[in-house]
């Protein structure tokens, strides 16, 4: 029984490994290049237009995402996005990519100190917790980071962009 075990034991592995390596080289090919357009609907929900590419050979699926957002050490959040409709990145593509999240704030004037951070160009005195759910082809993802500052948030998601650059939109000539 034991001999068996031991021929069987890396035969049981291997999916395991193959899945770790495949999360890995998708993580290299898959990149969130930039936020095209921010459009508000309403007071409570936005268009957030997404610039990203996917080399990889798998669909990506973004079930389920909330980012809450802490102004410098508030115990409380200052405002939480949730993603309303899941989104799909198809294989060996690159383009655009909507996105509908609802907002919703600790009081009416929140979002007042977030905009204007944004404008300044420096996100500093934020902190942002993350939760997500989707699939790498086959391969269940989960993240949960809490705590983050912004910069930290967007190299969990593979971006080494400068913020600014990240966050001003294309001006039409």
């Amino acid at each position: 029984m034991k001999r068996l075990f031991r021929l069987l034991l890396p035969l049981l592995l291997l999916p395991a490994l193959t899945s770790c390596d495949t999360a890995h080289r998708m993580r290299e090919k898959v990149r969130l290049e930039g936020v095209e357009r921010v459009r508000p609907q309403g007071l409570t929900h936005l268009l957030v237009v997404l610039r990203a590419t996917n080399d990889s050979a798998h669909n990506l699926k973004l079930k389920e995402m909330t980012l809450t957002f802490y102004y410098r050490d508030a115990s409380r959040p200052t405002l939480t996005a949730t993603l309303l409709d899941p989104v799909v990145l198809r294989r060996r593509t690159s383009g655009e990519l909507p996105t509908k999240w609802r907002l919703d704030y600790a009081d009416a004037l929140a979002w007042l100190p977030l905009l204007r951070s944004i404008e300044a160009g420096s996100l500093d005195d934020w902190r942002v917790s993350v939760r997500m759910k989707g699939r790498g082809g086959m391969i269940p993802i989960k993240i949960s980071r809490e705590g983050l500052s912004v910069p930290q948030l967007l190299c969990t998601f593979g971006v080494d962009a400068e913020l600014g650059r990240l966050l001003r939109a294309p001006r039409p000539e």
